[in-house]
Parts: C-alpha cells; sequence; structure tokens
C-alpha cells in the first residue's frame, strides 16, 4: 500500500497516493507497527505538503517525530525535522522552521560527521 502511494505521489497523483498511504497507516496501527504507523506519517505529512495543505503537513511530521524518537531512530528523526521545517517555512513560521532546521541539521551533523553531504546541503 505504502508503497504504491510513493508511486502515484512521484506521478503527481496525490489523492491516489493519500488513499494508499492512510490505507497503510491504518493496517501499519492495525498490527501495532510503530515504525511503520510513523512512515506512513511522514509519507501523509509528505503528501499533504504537496497538497498545500501544510497545517495538517505539521501535524504528521510532528507526529512522525515523537513516534521516531521513541523507536530512538535519529536518522529518521532528523529527516522528519528536515521535513517539519518546510512545513513550517511554507506556512510562514520562520521560527518554528529554522528551529526544527537546525535541530535535524545537529543529528545529521552527529550521525554522518560535519563533511557528509547529508549533513552538508542542509546547512
Amino acid at each position: 500500500m505504502g508503497n504504491l502511494g510513493l508511486v502515484y505521489s512521484a506521478q503527481g497523483k496525490v489523492e491516489y497516493a493519500m488513499q494508499h498511504h492512510l490505507k497503510a497507516l491504518e493496517i501499519a496501527q492495525s498490527v501495532s507497527d510503530r515504525s511503520g504507523v510513523a512512515t506512513q506519517l511522514a509519507n501523509i505529512g509528505f503528501v499533504s505538503s504537496k497538497m498545500h495543505n501544510f497545517e495538517d503537513a505539521v501535524r504528521f511530521h510532528l507526529q512522525a517525530v515523537e513516534i521516531e524518537k521513541s523507536l530512538g531512530r535519529k536518522a529518521a528523526i532528523a529527516r522528519e525535522l528536515d521535513n517539519l521545517a518546510g512545513a513550517y517555512c511554507a506556512l510562514g513560521q520562520m521560527e518554528k522552521a529554522a528551529k526544527a532546521g537546525e535541530a535535524g541539521l545537529e543529528l545529521y551533523k552527529e550521525l554522518y560527521g560535519v563533511d557528509d553531504p547529508r549533513a552538508q546541503h542542509r546547512s
């Protein structure tokens, strides 16, 4: 389900993408797959941004961050903070965008080092 959502999203068919990610989220929740729930929340946040529903994007990315924190997945936390910063920026909430972006950048640096391209392109 979730991979179909990614395909539809890449094709610009965001409504179909959203439907598949919501169904994948429902499935992950039904089997208590917290990692899958976090992934689908992140995907729904991404598609929400593509649909210009930035308030929803913020809500879903925040939920994904919290689950990723509980799972200790620092790379996923960093990625979600980066996505969150983009959604806040689109809403004109620059202070929140900067705070989320800087927190994500610090995690990338901690994980990969300052010279790693994953950290460099976010600075």
